[in-house]
């Protein structure tokens, strides 16, 4: 058995999204048909238990067998990037614009395909983060997922023709996230975008860092880790 989170996004109250830890049968095995059963198999438990329709949910990564949660995966989303003026992949945007103790941000990992972007070397050996720089703007490793939050939702407000289609949906998840490794996540982003959306506080929110800080900031962001290990795991 194994502990994923689902997320809703909650148009009404103090949160922005809801997390629905689900347990489920786990399938053993590192290729994509093992990951695409594991899939199935948490969104008939999460189905299941909250008596939810399985087709109001969405796996956000490149196991999932719908396309335009494929196309949603943080490696092949594409976000417009000021100093190179194209896109890059939303993944490619978040590795390069971390700084370390010893050294960042390596811009040059823009240009790298995501795969490549997420195993430069220099990601393990330049110490600890310290903060992110992205388009000449810093911020802060606190709150934890506040920057890739704001790049993936930034990524969606461009390629708005997403929005209509993710509203027939009310539950995301990613079977790839692992809340005791990691706390970035991008079917928590689009659950936190679309809440942000209904609510009538994603123009004002995206305008910068200090609107979507501020913002955002008024209502409980959910951290799904579970437990912590070392930092330069998490981001």
């Amino acid at each position: 058995m194994a502990l994923k989170p689902v997320f809703i996004p909650k148009y009404s109250g103090n949160a922005l999204v809801d997390t629905d830890m689900t347990d489920f049968e786990w399938v053993p095995g590192l290729s994509k048909t093992q990951k695409i059963k594991n899939v199935i198999n948490l969104h008939e438990a999460f189905s299941k238990k909250n008596k939810f329709p399985l087709e109001k949910i969405l796996e956000v990564s490149s196991k999932s067998v719908n396309p335009m949660g494929n196309e949603l995966s943080a490696f092949n989303l594409y976000i417009f990037n000021e100093s190179l003026n194209r896109k890059i992949s939303v993944e490619s945007a978040y590795q390069g614009s971390k700084v370390f103790e010893n050294g960042g941000p390596f811009v040059e990992i823009y240009e790298k395909t995501s795969i490549d972007s997420k195993r430069d070397d220099r990601l393990k050996k330049s110490g600890k983060i310290i903060k992110f720089i992205y388009n000449n703007i810093e911020w802060d490793i606190q709150p934890e997922n506040a920057f890739y939050n704001y790049l993936y939702i930034s990524a969606l407000v461009c390629n708005e023709y997403y929005y209509q289609s993710l509203t027939d949906y009310q539950a995301f998840t990613d079977i790839e996230f692992n809340p005791k490794k990691s706390i970035n996540c991008q079917a928590y982003a689009i659950a936190m975008y679309l809440s942000m959306k209904n609510r009538g506080i994603l123009d004002p929110a995206m305008k910068n860092r200090d609107s979507f800080l501020n913002i955002t900031g008024k209502y409980d962001v959910i951290n799904s880790r579970i437990n912590t290990t070392e930092q330069s795991s998490l981001f």
